[in-house]
Order: structure tokens, then sequence, then C-alpha cells
């Protein structure tokens, strides 16, 4: 399984991170992981990249909210694509 983190831009042209909703996410940092569960950052929740912001940042289509996160939260946040 390959983790790669929303900051690193490996998305593609319309901003997927995977054939299907991510199956494993992973936040490296303590504290982080129980914030982004909250907000529904799980295992098999649709998400995707709506925009890069110039400073790091991304907006995340999370279901149907979208969400704001700074670059430091996104260099944590790591995800695997369900490629079954």
């Amino acid at each position: 399984m390959r983790l790669v983190s929303i900051s690193d831009g490996d998305s593609n042209s319309d901003g997927d991170l995977g054939a299907r909703p991510p199956r494993h996410i992973q936040v490296d940092g303590h504290g982080e992981t129980h914030r982004l569960t909250e907000m529904g950052f799980v295992p098999g929740a649709a998400l995707r990249v709506l925009h890069h912001g110039p400073f790091g940042g991304r907006v995340v289509a999370l279901g149907s909210a979208r969400v704001a996160l700074d670059r430091a939260t996104t260099r944590r946040l790591r995800v695997a694509a369900d490629t079954r």
C-alpha cells in the first residue's frame, strides 16, 4: 500500500486521489488524528482535492462538505487509494 500526502500534488488532473475512495487515511502528528477524524477524514470517505492554494493549502471535498486545510495539515495527511 502506497501512502500519498495530499500536499505532494500526486492527484491526477481532475483532483481524484484514486479510482475509488481512500481505504486508508493516516495522520502524522499528535492531536491532529482526533480532530481530522471528527471532521470526517475516515477510511472510505469520498475525498477529492478541489483547489491547490499558492502556499501549500488545499480545499478538499469530503463527501458533500468542503474543507480548507493549511499546508502543515496537508503534509501530515496521507491517503492510500483502493486499487482493487
